[in-house]
């Protein structure tokens, strides 16, 4: 941007420079030359009254061209005539000096302006970069946030199932030793019927040997 405004100060210059030549040659009316003061009288005569006066770069209008007189209206807006010598149709240098140097002064406020606006700009921008990261980290921030709510979620489910876990399997154990202890109690009274059911049969049998082995009584048949 402050490219920018430096050729647009430069084309500027330039147009003020060339055009005002230009100005001064079709201007309807005349300057009056450089570093002198001239009367202006009520007839094109030198004896003539004087009825104002005009300084070096004063525009006075042409009301009529003469061969050595040329009547004009001067500033103050009193006619009478001047000598032709007297005159410029050119815009005179010091004159176009001070108008340069008044378009300058007048570009470099511009010149000013734009270079403050560009200032507040580029504030305004920085602060609207600023502003966007900020809601960024903001979203960003959000964004963790709610994901380690699942995550603290996740793992106090994970928790709960750990902890169930924990506790079947310790039920799991139990039982399962229960259910061998079970088992072992019935082996061991199977063990313990079959070995009395075996002593009972012993006996009965040591009984029925003893029983047939003794001798019979006479007089009893059987």
């Amino acid at each position: 941007m402050k490219t920018r405004g430096t050729k647009a100060i430069a084309v500027l210059v330039w147009l003020v420079l060339t055009a005002a030549p230009l100005g001064g040659l079709y201007a309807a009316g005349m300057y009056v030359r450089d570093w002198i003061t001239i009367t202006i009288r009520s007839e094109p005569d030198d004896n003539a009254k004087i009825i104002s006066v005009a300084k070096s770069n004063d525009y006075l209008e042409v009301l009529k061209e003469g061969g050595e007189w040329t009547r004009v209206r001067a500033a103050d807006g009193k006619e009478g005539w001047v000598m032709n010598r007297y005159l410029t149709k050119q815009t005179p240098k010091t004159l176009m000096a001070d108008q340069l140097k008044d378009k300058i002064n007048a570009l470099t406020e511009q010149v000013k302006k734009l270079t403050e606006e560009n200032r507040k700009l580029q504030k305004e921008n920085k602060s609207l970069s600023s502003s966007e990261e900020i809601q960024a980290l903001r979203h960003e921030y959000e964004r963790l946030q709610q994901e380690s709510g699942e995550y603290a979620q996740l793992k106090k489910r994970n928790e709960e199932l750990e902890e169930r876990f924990s506790k079947e399997s310790s039920r799991i154990e139990h039982l399962t030793l229960e259910n061998n202890r079970m088992k072992t109690s019935e082996r061991l009274i199977f063990t313990l019927i079959g070995g009395g059911f075996i002593g009972i049969g012993l006996v009965i049998g040591v009984a029925l040997q003893t029983f047939r082995g003794r001798p019979k009584k006479a007089g009893y048949k059987f």
